[in-house]
């Protein structure tokens, strides 16, 4: 099922990426994302983002919804993400002047692989 997801033409249960072109291997027409990606994050034919599935790897790490064990939101996205904040992991980047949390936590991820001398990239207490 993995290796069928690639081919697929959209992602996500609802559709929320997709290929306009139909094709998740053809990056002629960009790729749609929810914003802040939007249309703009993966544009056509981004030499390095080819596919549909390449450029969705890009957004897991963000979607608060999809990962726990973080802190530092309680109180401030809405009452339904309070759960998720169990004072425990990394502490959540604050927005940037887009007013997403998206590419500071990107940036953040980035910060911990670059650092990560032994290849074992722990998670932060």
């Amino acid at each position: 099922m993995v290796i069928n997801t690639a081919f697929f033409p959209k992602l996500m249960w609802n559709g929320r990426f997709f290929a306009p072109s139909g094709d998740p291997f053809d990056n002629s027409r960009g790729f749609v994302f929810p914003l802040p990606e939007g249309v703009t994050r993966f544009p056509p034919n981004n030499p390095i983002i080819r596919t549909l599935l390449a450029a969705q790897a890009h957004l897991p790490p963000t979607e608060l919804v999809e990962v726990a064990g973080f802190t530092g939101t309680a109180g401030t996205i809405g009452p339904e993400f309070d759960s998720f904040d169990d004072g425990k992991g990394s502490v959540v980047p604050p927005p940037d002047q887009s007013g997403s949390r998206n590419e500071p936590i990107r940036q953040a991820v980035l910060a911990r692989l670059n650092a990560d001398q032994g290849g074992s990239c722990q998670p932060a207490e």
